[in-house]
């Protein structure tokens, strides 16, 4: 059975002067624990689809569902690394990491511990008070995948999420993504 079905989905943009399909019919089913890469050109559609399954846009046509449930909005079973940085400017690196596990009910000094313990893994521990403008790209790229890693989704939709990365610090980023998925079982 298909966790994530997606059904005759496409988009346009409009402009005053013109239209511009975005993404034609799609259909797509994605299974539990399935790990799947969406590969095209640029502007063929890819972040359109990931943003209308993360329910920051509709379509045009057709229908998402994640579970059974038609998505009609953003919600907490799914979250996004975006590819251009999602952070929240008046927060320092810390609690910009925190963030999304104010959600989830863990109390403040083990949200902490958690930020604190995450941000040593991906290379970021002498950071954490500093502002996201202090921030190289892949720095900041680094505190997104921490956000979103962090909260309680059962789907995650990463946009690009290597593209500011530099190579040193990509290897170390790949095996932390891989640890903590299979240490949450998600």
């Amino acid at each position: 059975m298909s966790r994530l079905s997606i059904r005759n989905v496409s988009k346009s943009y409009f402009s005053r002067k013109k239209s511009l399909l975005a993404l034609s019919p799609a259909n797509l089913d994605i299974g539990e624990g399935e790990f799947i890469c969406l590969v095209g050109p640029s502007g063929c559609g890819k972040t359109t689809l990931l943003n209308m399954i993360a329910g920051l846009i509709k379509s045009d046509t057709g229908s998402i569902s994640y579970d059974g449930e038609i998505i009609s909005g953003p919600g907490p079973d799914r979250t996004v690394v975006f590819q251009d940085f999602a952070l929240f400017p008046w927060l320092n690196v810390l609690h910009n990491v925190e963030f999304g596990l104010r959600f989830t009910g863990i109390p403040r000094r083990k949200r902490c511990q958690i930020a604190l313990k995450n941000l040593k893994s991906v290379g970021l521990d002498n950071f954490t008070q500093a502002r996201i403008h202090e921030l190289s790209g892949g720095m900041k790229q680094r505190i997104g995948l921490l956000q979103t890693l962090l909260t309680d989704a059962s789907l995650f939709l990463l946009d690009e999420p290597f593209n500011a990365i530099d190579i040193n610090a990509l290897n170390s980023i790949k095996l932390y993504i891989w640890e903590y998925l299979i240490k949450s079982n998600k």
